[in-house]
C-alpha cells in the first residue's frame, strides 16, 4: 500500500474503505477512462461521451425528504473514497452536482443511473432502488490529478439481479463486534446484496433476547434489544434489510 493511500485510509479502517480506494484511480478530464468496474455487473450500461467532474463544495440533492438518510451517507462515502466533501441540499441541482430521487412508476426496486458532464442523476422505484443506484454510482468514481472527483458519461438501467439475495453470518457460534457487522452491512449494500442474515441460535447457545422466554438464552452472551434496534436502522438506511435466523 503506497504512502498515499495509507494517509486516506487511516481515519476510516473498514473493509469498505479499502475497497473503495482501490476503485479510485487516476484518471485526466477528457479521457474515457477504463469501463467501471461494476459488481454485479448492470441489465444495461451504456457509455456516453465525456465524464462529469464534481469538484470541493458541490451538493447531493435530494427531491425527497426520505432520501435525506442515504444523501448523508453516499457524502460519507465520496469523502472516505476520494477525500472531496460534497453538502448536502433539496434545492433543483446546479451543475455538477448529484441528484436522487423517487419514481414510483419505474419496475420494483429498479432505478436509472444517469451520468453527464452536467451533472449525476440516481432515480429509483422505492428507497432500496436508489440505494443500489448510488451504490453503482460508488463503484464508477475515479480521481483526476488535480484531486477531483469524476465519473464516466453513461446510462445505466438495473434493478435486483434476483428476488432474494443475501448472505448470513453465524454469530451464535462465533462472535463478532458491532463493527465487523456494521462492516459487513457495508459490503451489502456496495454489492447490492439485500437480505443479511443473522445466525442468532444453534445447538451451543441463543443470543436473541426472548423477553417472554428467558430461559433459551444464554445470560453471558445475550443482545441487547437496544443493539438490534440499532443494526436493523443502520442496515435500513443502507437498502439492507437484516433477518434473524432463529
Amino acid at each position: 500500500m503506497n504512502r498515499q493511500l495509507r494517509y486516506q485510509l487511516a481515519p476510516f479502517r473498514s473493509p469498505l474503505a479499502v475497497l473503495l480506494l482501490s476503485l479510485t484511480t487516476a484518471v485526466l478530464p477528457g479521457e474515457p477512462g477504463p469501463t467501471p468496474a461494476f459488481s454485479p455487473w448492470p441489465q444495461t450500461y451504456q457509455a456516453t461521451q465525456g465524464c462529469c467532474v464534481i469538484g470541493q463544495g458541490k451538493r447531493i440533492v435530494v427531491s425527497d425528504n426520505a432520501l435525506a438518510p442515504l444523501a448523508k451517507i453516499l457524502a460519507k462515502d465520496i469523502l472516505m473514497a476520494t477525500s472531496v466533501t460534497v453538502a448536502l441540499g433539496q434545492s433543483p441541482p446546479q451543475a455538477n452536482e448529484i441528484s436522487l430521487g423517487l419514481d414510483a412508476s419505474l419496475a420494483k426496486e429498479s432505478y436509472v443511473l444517469t451520468v453527464t458532464p452536467a451533472g449525476v442523476s440516481v432515480i429509483g422505484q422505492n428507497y432500496n432502488a436508489v440505494a443500489m443506484g448510488a451504490a453503482t454510482f460508488l463503484q464508477s468514481l475515479k480521481m483526476t490529478a488535480q484531486g477531483e472527483m469524476t465519473v464516466p458519461a453513461c446510462v445505466v438501467k438495473d434493478s435486483s439481479a434476483a428476488e432474494y439475495s443475501g448472505v448470513m453470518l453465524d454469530i451464535a457460534r462465533q462472535e463478532h463486534s458491532m463493527e465487523v457487522l456494521r462492516d459487513v452491512i457495508d459490503m451489502c449494500r456496495f454489492y447490492k446484496i439485500r437480505y443479511f442474515r443473522l445466525h442468532f441460535s444453534d445447538d451451543g447457545a441463543c443470543l436473541f433476547p426472548f423477553a417472554a422466554y428467558p430461559q433459551t438464552s444464554d445470560p453471558a452472551r445475550t443482545w441487547k434489544l437496544q443493539d438490534i434496534k440499532d443494526l436493523v436502522a443502520y442496515a435500513d438506511a443502507r437498502g439492507v434489510t437484516l433477518v434473524p435466523e432463529l
